[in-house]
């Protein structure tokens, strides 16, 4: 939301796209799924590696966005007690820690 639509996301289990996308960009024998990913012009991001280039995007979408964002939906998993797990403090603090403990980067030749 912050960047006006111009950074689309994208699941790494229920997107077409982004599957196709993982397919094309990394390697076969690469898990992609154990950090999130920017992919951009100059190559794919993941985790602490993504957090300055996802910054320069948040702020090219605010000049350049493609305006008001709504229907924005997350995919959660529910946990064996019907909370939703990827909102819970702890998860939400597993996911910073691990954000900041990893990091990788794919660039793409032009």
């Amino acid at each position: 939301m912050l960047s006006r639509g111009w950074i689309r996301a994208a699941g790494h289990y229920y997107s077409q796209v982004a599957k196709e996308a993982k397919d094309m960009i990394f390697p076969t024998d690469y898990d992609a799924t154990k950090m999130f990913w920017l992919i951009n012009k100059s190559g794919a991001h993941g985790a602490r590696s993504g957090l300055l280039p996802l910054a320069k995007e948040i702020l090219i979408g605010i000049v350049r966005g493609r305006g008001k964002v709504s229907n924005i939906s997350a995919s959660c998993e529910f946990d064996n007690t019907n909370n939703i797990s990827c909102y819970t403090l702890t998860d939400v603090l597993k996911r910073i820690a691990g954000t900041l403990s990893k990091g990788t980067s794919f660039r793409f030749n032009t």
